[in-house]
Protein backbone atom coordinates (compact mmCIF):
# COMPACT_ATOMS: atom_id res chain seq x y z
CA UNK A 1 0.00 0.00 0.00
CA UNK A 2 2.63 2.39 0.74
CA UNK A 3 4.14 1.54 -2.61
CA UNK A 4 0.97 2.67 -4.39
CA UNK A 5 0.53 5.81 -2.27
CA UNK A 6 4.00 7.02 -3.51
CA UNK A 7 3.39 6.04 -7.37
CA UNK A 8 -0.16 8.01 -6.94
CA UNK A 9 2.10 11.05 -5.64
CA UNK A 10 5.03 11.30 -7.75
CA UNK A 11 4.73 14.07 -10.59
CA UNK A 12 4.82 11.90 -13.45
CA UNK A 13 4.35 14.75 -15.93
CA UNK A 14 7.51 16.44 -14.46
CA UNK A 15 9.57 12.78 -14.65
CA UNK A 16 9.59 13.12 -18.13
CA UNK A 17 12.75 13.38 -19.88
CA UNK A 18 13.45 17.15 -21.53
CA UNK A 19 13.69 15.74 -24.93
CA UNK A 20 9.89 13.94 -24.94
CA UNK A 21 8.26 16.95 -23.30
CA UNK A 22 10.15 18.57 -26.39
CA UNK A 23 8.79 16.26 -28.84
CA UNK A 24 4.79 16.22 -27.35
CA UNK A 25 5.15 20.10 -27.62
CA UNK A 26 6.27 19.98 -31.17
CA UNK A 27 3.04 18.12 -32.48
CA UNK A 28 0.81 20.44 -30.36
CA UNK A 29 -0.53 23.99 -32.29
CA UNK A 30 1.55 26.97 -30.68
CA UNK A 31 -1.22 27.87 -28.90
CA UNK A 32 -2.12 24.66 -26.94
CA UNK A 33 1.54 24.33 -26.62
CA UNK A 34 1.58 27.19 -24.48
CA UNK A 35 -1.49 26.18 -22.83
CA UNK A 36 0.78 23.32 -21.07
CA UNK A 37 3.02 25.73 -18.69
CA UNK A 38 0.52 25.20 -16.28
CA UNK A 39 0.59 21.84 -15.93
CA UNK A 40 3.45 21.71 -13.99
CA UNK A 41 6.64 23.68 -13.08
CA UNK A 42 9.31 21.92 -15.25
CA UNK A 43 6.74 22.62 -18.15
CA UNK A 44 6.53 26.46 -17.34
CA UNK A 45 9.06 26.95 -19.90
CA UNK A 46 9.24 24.26 -21.80
CA UNK A 47 7.17 25.68 -25.18
CA UNK A 48 9.35 28.69 -25.31
CA UNK A 49 12.32 26.56 -26.23
CA UNK A 50 10.68 25.67 -29.04
CA UNK A 51 12.97 25.45 -31.74
CA UNK A 52 10.49 25.39 -34.65
CA UNK A 53 7.81 28.08 -34.62
CA UNK A 54 4.56 27.77 -36.80
CA UNK A 55 2.63 30.63 -36.59
CA UNK A 56 0.24 29.85 -39.89
CA UNK A 57 -3.13 31.20 -40.68
CA UNK A 58 -4.97 29.12 -38.51
CA UNK A 59 -2.80 30.39 -35.61
CA UNK A 60 -3.82 33.61 -36.95
CA UNK A 61 -7.71 32.86 -37.21
CA UNK A 62 -7.78 32.07 -33.46
CA UNK A 63 -5.39 34.80 -32.14
CA UNK A 64 -6.56 37.83 -33.69
CA UNK A 65 -10.53 38.13 -33.09
CA UNK A 66 -10.34 42.11 -32.82
CA UNK A 67 -12.58 44.69 -34.71
CA UNK A 68 -10.18 45.37 -38.05
CA UNK A 69 -8.77 48.75 -36.73
CA UNK A 70 -6.72 46.71 -34.04
CA UNK A 71 -6.09 43.94 -35.60
CA UNK A 72 -2.43 45.20 -37.07
CA UNK A 73 -1.66 46.04 -33.44
CA UNK A 74 -2.79 42.78 -31.97
CA UNK A 75 -0.83 41.07 -34.57
CA UNK A 76 2.71 42.57 -33.75
CA UNK A 77 1.76 42.84 -29.78
CA UNK A 78 1.58 38.71 -29.94
CA UNK A 79 4.19 38.37 -32.77
CA UNK A 80 6.82 40.31 -31.18
CA UNK A 81 6.04 39.07 -27.24
CA UNK A 82 6.40 35.06 -28.72
CA UNK A 83 9.69 36.30 -29.97
CA UNK A 84 10.66 37.76 -26.82
CA UNK A 85 9.99 35.12 -24.62
CA UNK A 86 11.75 32.72 -26.85
CA UNK A 87 14.85 31.23 -25.50
CA UNK A 88 17.49 28.96 -27.05
CA UNK A 89 18.18 28.53 -31.18
CA UNK A 90 14.95 28.61 -33.62
CA UNK A 91 15.72 26.42 -36.58
CA UNK A 92 12.21 26.72 -38.55
CA UNK A 93 10.24 29.46 -38.93
CA UNK A 94 6.80 29.40 -40.71
CA UNK A 95 5.10 33.17 -40.70
CA UNK A 96 1.59 33.47 -42.35
CA UNK A 97 0.82 37.24 -42.21
CA UNK A 98 -2.89 37.98 -42.39
CA UNK A 99 -4.72 40.37 -44.20
CA UNK A 100 -4.26 43.67 -42.42
CA UNK A 101 -5.10 47.23 -43.65
CA UNK A 102 -1.99 48.10 -42.28
CA UNK A 103 0.62 45.68 -41.77
CA UNK A 104 3.73 46.15 -39.33
CA UNK A 105 7.41 46.81 -40.76
CA UNK A 106 8.65 42.88 -40.46
CA UNK A 107 11.98 44.07 -40.65
CA UNK A 108 12.66 43.45 -36.94
CA UNK A 109 11.37 39.67 -37.88
CA UNK A 110 13.94 39.62 -40.27
CA UNK A 111 16.71 40.69 -38.03
CA UNK A 112 15.38 38.04 -35.77
CA UNK A 113 15.51 34.92 -37.91
CA UNK A 114 19.10 35.83 -38.57
CA UNK A 115 20.40 36.42 -35.22
CA UNK A 116 18.94 33.15 -34.48
CA UNK A 117 20.73 31.34 -37.53
CA UNK A 118 17.28 29.76 -38.90
CA UNK A 119 18.11 26.67 -41.10
CA UNK A 120 14.25 26.99 -42.74
CA UNK A 121 12.27 30.00 -43.35
CA UNK A 122 8.23 30.15 -44.79
CA UNK A 123 6.93 33.43 -45.31
CA UNK A 124 3.22 33.68 -46.17
CA UNK A 125 1.16 36.72 -47.22
CA UNK A 126 -2.62 37.04 -48.31
CA UNK A 127 -2.83 36.88 -51.86
CA UNK A 128 -2.61 39.89 -53.15
CA UNK A 129 -0.95 41.27 -49.90
CA UNK A 130 2.70 42.16 -51.77
CA UNK A 131 5.57 43.01 -48.87
CA UNK A 132 8.89 44.14 -49.51
CA UNK A 133 11.54 41.91 -48.57
CA UNK A 134 14.45 42.69 -46.42
CA UNK A 135 17.82 42.37 -47.82
CA UNK A 136 19.03 41.13 -44.67
CA UNK A 137 16.95 37.56 -44.47
CA UNK A 138 19.23 36.45 -47.74
CA UNK A 139 22.84 37.43 -45.12
CA UNK A 140 21.69 34.13 -43.27
CA UNK A 141 24.41 31.66 -44.41
CA UNK A 142 22.55 28.95 -42.00
CA UNK A 143 19.54 29.06 -44.20
CA UNK A 144 19.07 26.20 -46.93
CA UNK A 145 15.09 26.04 -47.07
CA UNK A 146 13.57 29.30 -48.42
CA UNK A 147 9.63 29.18 -48.78
CA UNK A 148 8.19 32.74 -50.21
CA UNK A 149 4.44 33.92 -50.87
CA UNK A 150 3.12 37.30 -52.32
CA UNK A 151 6.30 39.21 -51.21
CA UNK A 152 8.73 41.85 -53.77
CA UNK A 153 12.07 41.14 -54.12
CA UNK A 154 14.05 44.16 -55.64
CA UNK A 155 17.60 44.00 -53.82
CA UNK A 156 21.14 44.37 -55.52
CA UNK A 157 22.47 41.33 -57.20
CA UNK A 158 25.32 41.15 -54.50
CA UNK A 159 22.82 41.21 -51.88
CA UNK A 160 22.54 36.79 -52.78
CA UNK A 161 26.19 35.91 -52.50
CA UNK A 162 25.57 34.92 -48.73
CA UNK A 163 22.93 32.95 -48.98
CA UNK A 164 25.24 29.94 -50.36
CA UNK A 165 23.66 27.24 -48.54
CA UNK A 166 20.17 27.32 -49.86
CA UNK A 167 19.30 23.44 -51.31
CA UNK A 168 15.38 24.63 -51.35
CA UNK A 169 13.94 27.51 -53.29
CA UNK A 170 10.14 28.31 -53.93
CA UNK A 171 8.93 31.51 -54.62
CA UNK A 172 5.07 31.38 -55.56
CA UNK A 173 3.39 34.91 -56.80
CA UNK A 174 6.78 36.48 -55.55
CA UNK A 175 8.15 40.15 -57.80
CA UNK A 176 11.62 39.30 -59.37
CA UNK A 177 13.22 40.18 -62.08
CA UNK A 178 14.90 37.44 -64.58
CA UNK A 179 18.39 39.09 -63.70
CA UNK A 180 17.61 38.76 -59.64
CA UNK A 181 16.02 35.43 -60.11
CA UNK A 182 18.90 34.36 -62.29
CA UNK A 183 21.72 35.64 -59.44
CA UNK A 184 19.75 34.01 -56.90
CA UNK A 185 20.13 30.37 -58.27
CA UNK A 186 23.65 30.84 -59.63
CA UNK A 187 24.46 31.85 -55.95
CA UNK A 188 23.64 28.28 -54.03
CA UNK A 189 25.45 26.03 -55.49
CA UNK A 190 23.62 23.23 -53.42
CA UNK A 191 20.33 23.92 -54.77
CA UNK A 192 18.18 20.28 -55.25
CA UNK A 193 14.52 21.77 -55.59
CA UNK A 194 13.36 25.02 -57.21
CA UNK A 195 9.89 26.34 -57.66
CA UNK A 196 8.59 29.26 -59.60
CA UNK A 197 5.13 31.00 -59.83
CA UNK A 198 6.99 33.86 -60.72
CA UNK A 199 6.28 36.83 -63.33
CA UNK A 200 9.32 36.17 -65.13
CA UNK A 201 8.88 34.89 -68.79
CA UNK A 202 10.45 31.25 -69.81
CA UNK A 203 12.16 32.50 -72.51
CA UNK A 204 13.85 35.98 -70.00
CA UNK A 205 14.78 32.35 -67.52
CA UNK A 206 18.32 31.26 -67.13
CA UNK A 207 19.00 29.24 -64.53
CA UNK A 208 22.62 27.44 -64.01
CA UNK A 209 21.58 24.57 -61.16
CA UNK A 210 23.82 21.37 -62.23
CA UNK A 211 22.76 19.66 -58.78
CA UNK A 212 19.15 20.40 -59.28
CA UNK A 213 16.78 17.29 -59.12
CA UNK A 214 13.83 18.92 -58.16
CA UNK A 215 11.83 21.23 -60.67
CA UNK A 216 8.35 23.06 -60.74
CA UNK A 217 7.65 25.87 -63.31
CA UNK A 218 4.22 27.32 -63.58
CA UNK A 219 4.10 29.27 -66.82
CA UNK A 220 2.15 32.89 -65.64
CA UNK A 221 -0.61 33.00 -68.10
CA UNK A 222 -0.16 36.81 -68.28
CA UNK A 223 2.45 36.40 -71.07
CA UNK A 224 -0.09 34.45 -72.75
CA UNK A 225 -2.51 37.36 -73.36
CA UNK A 226 0.28 39.34 -74.85
CA UNK A 227 -0.46 40.26 -78.76
CA UNK A 228 2.42 38.18 -80.45
CA UNK A 229 3.59 34.85 -78.68
CA UNK A 230 6.84 33.74 -80.47
CA UNK A 231 6.67 30.10 -79.61
CA UNK A 232 9.90 29.65 -81.74
CA UNK A 233 11.61 31.47 -78.77
CA UNK A 234 10.18 30.05 -75.64
CA UNK A 235 10.62 26.43 -77.66
CA UNK A 236 14.23 26.99 -77.57
CA UNK A 237 13.92 28.46 -74.11
CA UNK A 238 12.57 25.70 -72.52
CA UNK A 239 15.10 22.77 -73.87
CA UNK A 240 17.42 25.18 -73.16
CA UNK A 241 16.04 25.51 -69.39
CA UNK A 242 15.49 21.02 -69.48
CA UNK A 243 19.43 20.79 -70.89
CA UNK A 244 20.64 22.44 -67.82
CA UNK A 245 19.49 20.15 -65.27
CA UNK A 246 21.08 16.91 -65.64
CA UNK A 247 20.76 15.29 -62.90
CA UNK A 248 17.03 16.10 -62.41
CA UNK A 249 14.16 13.15 -60.80
CA UNK A 250 10.98 15.30 -60.68
CA UNK A 251 9.98 17.53 -63.53
CA UNK A 252 6.14 19.77 -63.10
CA UNK A 253 5.34 21.13 -66.25
CA UNK A 254 1.70 23.21 -66.92
CA UNK A 255 0.12 23.97 -70.14
CA UNK A 256 2.32 26.54 -71.37
CA UNK A 257 5.15 24.36 -70.80
CA UNK A 258 4.18 21.72 -72.78
CA UNK A 259 2.45 24.27 -75.82
CA UNK A 260 6.00 25.36 -76.02
CA UNK A 261 7.64 22.78 -76.45
CA UNK A 262 5.54 21.57 -79.03
CA UNK A 263 6.65 24.50 -81.18
CA UNK A 264 9.00 21.91 -83.13
CA UNK A 265 6.42 19.70 -84.92
CA UNK A 266 9.75 17.59 -85.81
CA UNK A 267 10.91 17.01 -82.24
CA UNK A 268 10.97 13.35 -80.98
CA UNK A 269 13.47 13.76 -78.31
CA UNK A 270 14.95 16.44 -76.64
CA UNK A 271 18.67 17.01 -77.62
CA UNK A 272 19.99 15.85 -73.77
CA UNK A 273 18.19 13.15 -72.68
CA UNK A 274 16.88 13.12 -68.57
CA UNK A 275 18.84 10.22 -67.64
CA UNK A 276 18.02 10.37 -64.07
CA UNK A 277 14.66 11.77 -64.13
CA UNK A 278 11.98 9.07 -62.26
CA UNK A 279 8.98 11.15 -62.20
CA UNK A 280 7.06 13.79 -64.41
CA UNK A 281 3.98 15.68 -63.58
CA UNK A 282 2.34 17.55 -65.85
CA UNK A 283 -0.95 19.97 -65.41
CA UNK A 284 -3.60 20.62 -67.79
CA UNK A 285 -2.72 19.11 -70.50
CA UNK A 286 -4.78 18.31 -73.83
CA UNK A 287 -3.95 15.00 -75.12
CA UNK A 288 -6.65 15.86 -78.01
CA UNK A 289 -4.29 18.73 -79.49
CA UNK A 290 -2.01 16.84 -81.74
CA UNK A 291 1.30 18.94 -80.96
CA UNK A 292 0.70 18.41 -77.43
CA UNK A 293 0.37 14.70 -77.75
CA UNK A 294 3.32 14.62 -79.36
CA UNK A 295 5.26 16.41 -76.94
CA UNK A 296 3.99 14.42 -73.82
CA UNK A 297 5.60 11.28 -76.05
CA UNK A 298 9.24 13.86 -76.47
CA UNK A 299 8.66 14.11 -72.84
CA UNK A 300 8.47 10.28 -72.35
CA UNK A 301 11.26 9.08 -74.96
CA UNK A 302 14.02 11.44 -73.54
CA UNK A 303 13.37 10.00 -69.93
CA UNK A 304 15.05 6.50 -69.98
CA UNK A 305 14.65 6.45 -66.48
CA UNK A 306 10.82 7.44 -65.98
CA UNK A 307 9.20 4.97 -63.06
CA UNK A 308 6.09 7.51 -62.50
CA UNK A 309 3.91 9.26 -64.83
CA UNK A 310 1.36 11.86 -63.36
CA UNK A 311 -1.00 13.97 -66.54
CA UNK A 312 -4.01 15.97 -65.24
CA UNK A 313 -6.01 16.99 -68.38
CA UNK A 314 -8.48 19.24 -69.22
CA UNK A 315 -11.80 19.66 -71.12
CA UNK A 316 -11.01 20.78 -74.88
CA UNK A 317 -13.45 22.08 -77.19
CA UNK A 318 -11.26 20.01 -79.91
CA UNK A 319 -13.22 16.83 -81.99
CA UNK A 320 -13.77 14.13 -79.19
CA UNK A 321 -13.77 11.27 -81.63
CA UNK A 322 -13.29 8.11 -79.83
CA UNK A 323 -13.32 5.83 -82.99
CA UNK A 324 -9.81 4.01 -82.24
CA UNK A 325 -10.09 2.73 -85.94
CA UNK A 326 -7.91 5.28 -86.57
CA UNK A 327 -5.23 4.87 -84.58
CA UNK A 328 -1.58 4.48 -85.93
CA UNK A 329 -0.62 0.83 -85.62
CA UNK A 330 2.45 -0.62 -83.07
CA UNK A 331 4.63 -0.01 -85.86
CA UNK A 332 4.88 3.68 -85.45
CA UNK A 333 5.74 3.61 -82.08
CA UNK A 334 8.42 0.62 -82.63
CA UNK A 335 11.23 3.25 -81.34
CA UNK A 336 9.14 3.47 -78.04
CA UNK A 337 9.72 1.07 -75.43
CA UNK A 338 9.15 2.51 -71.65
CA UNK A 339 11.06 0.19 -69.77
CA UNK A 340 11.17 1.26 -65.95
CA UNK A 341 7.58 2.91 -66.09
CA UNK A 342 5.88 1.75 -62.88
CA UNK A 343 2.89 3.72 -62.44
CA UNK A 344 0.52 6.09 -64.23
CA UNK A 345 -2.17 8.65 -63.07
CA UNK A 346 -4.40 10.09 -65.76
CA UNK A 347 -7.23 12.08 -64.53
CA UNK A 348 -9.95 13.85 -66.33
CA UNK A 349 -9.93 11.40 -68.92
CA UNK A 350 -12.98 12.04 -71.42
CA UNK A 351 -12.68 9.89 -74.17
CA UNK A 352 -11.18 11.00 -76.68
CA UNK A 353 -9.31 9.47 -79.99
CA UNK A 354 -5.89 10.40 -78.66
CA UNK A 355 -6.90 10.07 -74.93
CA UNK A 356 -7.15 6.34 -75.59
CA UNK A 357 -4.30 6.35 -78.28
CA UNK A 358 -2.05 7.82 -75.43
CA UNK A 359 -3.64 5.21 -72.89
CA UNK A 360 -3.19 2.33 -75.83
CA UNK A 361 0.67 3.51 -75.72
CA UNK A 362 1.46 3.09 -72.26
CA UNK A 363 -0.31 -0.40 -72.10
CA UNK A 364 1.54 -1.56 -74.50
CA UNK A 365 5.05 -0.16 -74.40
CA UNK A 366 5.52 -0.11 -70.78
CA UNK A 367 6.73 -3.68 -69.94
CA UNK A 368 7.31 -2.83 -66.12
CA UNK A 369 3.98 -0.78 -65.51
CA UNK A 370 2.30 -2.07 -62.52
CA UNK A 371 -0.63 0.27 -61.59
CA UNK A 372 -2.35 2.63 -64.33
CA UNK A 373 -4.82 4.23 -62.56
CA UNK A 374 -7.64 6.69 -64.74
CA UNK A 375 -9.96 9.15 -63.57
CA UNK A 376 -13.01 9.12 -66.50
CA UNK A 377 -15.20 12.47 -66.89
CA UNK A 378 -18.14 11.01 -69.01
CA UNK A 379 -21.74 12.09 -67.85
CA UNK A 380 -23.38 9.38 -70.59
CA UNK A 381 -22.87 5.75 -68.63
CA UNK A 382 -23.58 3.86 -72.02
CA UNK A 383 -20.80 5.41 -73.94
CA UNK A 384 -18.65 5.28 -70.44
CA UNK A 385 -19.12 1.89 -70.59
CA UNK A 386 -17.97 1.13 -73.85
CA UNK A 387 -15.03 3.40 -73.67
CA UNK A 388 -13.98 1.15 -70.49
CA UNK A 389 -14.50 -2.22 -72.38
CA UNK A 390 -12.59 -0.81 -75.29
CA UNK A 391 -9.41 -0.10 -72.81
CA UNK A 392 -9.54 -3.64 -71.20
CA UNK A 393 -8.95 -5.07 -74.80
CA UNK A 394 -5.74 -3.11 -75.56
CA UNK A 395 -2.59 -5.02 -75.26
CA UNK A 396 -0.49 -5.17 -72.60
CA UNK A 397 3.38 -5.54 -72.42
CA UNK A 398 3.36 -6.02 -68.77
CA UNK A 399 0.51 -8.86 -67.89
CA UNK A 400 -0.28 -8.30 -63.93
CA UNK A 401 -0.38 -4.54 -64.53
CA UNK A 402 -3.85 -3.71 -62.73
CA UNK A 403 -6.28 -0.61 -64.51
CA UNK A 404 -8.13 1.24 -62.22
CA UNK A 405 -11.13 2.86 -63.11
CA UNK A 406 -12.40 6.18 -61.44
CA UNK A 407 -15.06 8.39 -61.67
Amino acid sequence: MKKLCTARDMDLISALPDNLIQTILSMLPLRDAARTCILSRKWRCSWVKLPHLQLDASFWQESIQVESQDRAAKFAIILFRILLLHQGPITSICLHIPELESPPEIHTLINFIVRNGVRKCVLLTFPGGHFKLDSSLFTCPTLNYLDLRSCEINLLPTTFERCSNLTTITLADVTISAQALKTLVSSCPFLCSLQLKVPVDIQCLEINAPKLVHFLYYYSNSFQSSVSVNYAQRHQAILRLLGGFPLLKYLYLDYYCVKFLAADEFLTRLPGMLRFLKFINLANICLEDVEQFNSVLCLIRSSPGLRKLKIDLHRSTLNNNNNMENRRGEEDYSDLTINRLEEVEMSYVVGGRLDLEFIWILLARSPSLRKMKIGLTISNTFEKLKIIKEMFMFPRAAPNVKVLIED
